[in-house]
């Protein structure tokens, strides 16, 4: 059966996806995409003190986007010990270059990039796994958020069947794009490796900065 650990991680609405099924037959990686924000409260007092609203609203927030790998199913098929190379993170989507290449996660979090800024941006992390998987590489449009000191969604990604000889060829196909305003979702590699479908447990009528359901933060399993 699924490892309990890996069911409690799992986003709180399984879509139509048999997990049970899909463990057994290929691995399942729960990733966490997400940001902290740390600051905000000062910037509140700092209004409540006397202090003018334009002067509060100037205060920065520390926002740090973060990617990690908080847990794995390996069913028949083995993993590599690390599987994410590295995250690019861009807060300027408009422009192709990204804002850092993120090679080493450090700490909890995982692979970071932090901005103290007034203000919430968009902050799209690709994630590019390591060559042993030979797949695509994955696009999170992610927004970070004020609301609250940490908060992510979780996306489970089914890995494709693993084809015998085939360690690479993949990390330069267009990246699969998953939008996480529609809270946690899976995310299940074809065969090949190279394409992946997207299911989201927030229906797209219901699109938001967040949904509802994004978990909030807790200690996982490894950074990447």
């Amino acid at each position: 059966k699924v490892d309990e650990e890996l069911r409690r991680l799992l986003p709180v609405a399984e879509p139509t996806i048999d997990v049970e099924t899909a463990s057994h037959c290929t691995p399942l990686v729960v990733l966490e995409v997400g940001n902290t924000a740390t600051g905000g409260l000062a910037a509140g007092k700092a209004h409540s003190d006397g202090k003018s609203k334009s002067a509060a609203a100037k205060a920065r927030v520390s926002q740090t986007t973060f990617v990690r790998v908080v847990g794995r199913e390996t069913g028949r098929q083995r993993l590599p010990s690390r599987l994410v190379r590295r995250v690019d993170f861009n807060i300027n989507p408009s422009y192709a270059k990204p804002t850092a290449r993120v090679s080493e996660a450090t700490g909890k979090l995982g692979f970071t990039l932090e901005r103290s800024l007034a203000f919430t941006y968009p902050c799209f992390a690709t994630i590019h796994w390591c060559e042993a998987l030979a797949i695509a590489p994955l696009h999170v449009a992610y927004y970070t958020q004020l609301d609250e000191p940490r908060r992510c969604v979780r996306i489970v990604v089914q890995m494709p069947p693993r084809q015998r000889g085939r360690t690479h060829g993949n990390a330069k196909h267009p990246a699969v794009t998953y939008d996480p305003r529609r809270g946690g979702g899976w995310v299940s590699y074809t065969e090949g490796g190279a394409t992946a479908s997207v299911e989201y447990n927030c229906p797209a009528e219901r699109r938001r900065p967040h949904a509802p359901r994004a978990s909030r933060l807790s200690d996982g399993e490894e950074g990447g």
